[in-house]
């Protein structure tokens, strides 16, 4: 005879494990790739099939050119490579120079997608010494950017020494006057012939100069000034075949009535 065996006791079912509610840093990390990207998906087809998808788009790969250290009376020339990389006609509006020593020319005004042009650019540094940075603005109907600025920078070496390098007055009052010193160091073989000034109630007086010791200029602002905005040059001529001339910048303002 078969005896079976029960248990006496109450029967139980067996037990899933508990869930863990949702947290904990993993699940935001996984919360966070998602939107991520979703964002990342969503903002590529903006790009690529929204409305400016569709537009024209200028693309300049260098927009600064650095000639280095160049000599005071050089030109220097160098060429910009534009390109349309939207999907309609680029159109140009005109380009605008920060100085008159720098100068730029559009080849064509309309670019087709896809296409590219050289811009050439040329820059005089006759009369500029030290560091220079000129800019060109080359306006178009690119919608994500209206005007590109391109930067034309380098070093300019004269064989004079200026100090300082502009002449700055601050305000001084109508009907007075007021004095600043400019020191040049010639080079070898050279003198200053001659100083005068483009500005309406400022001279420019030239002292002798020992043998070895520099030129003093003084440039001064006369009780005749009239009130306002004063912005022009110290114009100095000289006896040098590299540089027989060369600016200095004057700046000020003559207060009063």
């Amino acid at each position: 005879m078969t005896q079976s065996c029960t248990s006496s006791g109450p029967h139980h079912a067996p037990t899933a494990p508990p869930r863990r509610p949702f947290g904990g840093w993993r699940s935001w990390v996984v919360v966070g790739c998602a939107i991520f990207f979703v964002g990342s998906v969503g903002s590529n087809l903006w790009f690529w099939l929204g409305p400016r998808a569709w537009q024209a788009r200028l693309t300049c790969p260098q927009r600064v050119f650095d000639f280095g250290a160049r000599k005071s009376g050089e030109t220097v020339e160098h060429s910009f490579q534009l390109q349309n990389t939207g999907r309609r006609d680029l159109e140009f509006g005109g380009v605008l120079s920060s100085c008159g020593c720098l100068t730029a020319g559009l080849p064509q005004d309309r670019l087709a997608p896809g296409e590219e042009m050289t811009v050439p650019v040329r820059i005089s540094l006759l009369n500029l010494r030290g560091r220079v940075l000129k800019t060109i603005l080359i306006r178009s109907n690119d919608p994500r950017q209206s005007s590109l600025l391109l930067t034309v920078t380098g070093s300019v070496q004269s064989p004079f020494s200026v100090a300082p390098e502009r002449v700055e007055f601050g305000d001084v009052a109508s009907g007075k006057s007021a004095t600043r010193e400019v020191r040049i160091n010639a080079p070898a073989g050279a003198t200053i012939r001659s100083v005068g000034t483009t500005v309406r109630g400022v001279t420019a007086g030239l002292r002798p100069a020992a043998p070895g010791e520099p030129a003093i200029i003084d440039v001064r602002i006369t009780e005749e000034a009239v009130p306002g905005r004063l912005a022009g040059r110290v114009v100095v001529d000289t006896t040098d075949e590299t540089e027989p001339q060369f600016w200095i910048p004057v700046v000020g303002r003559v207060t009063g009535d």
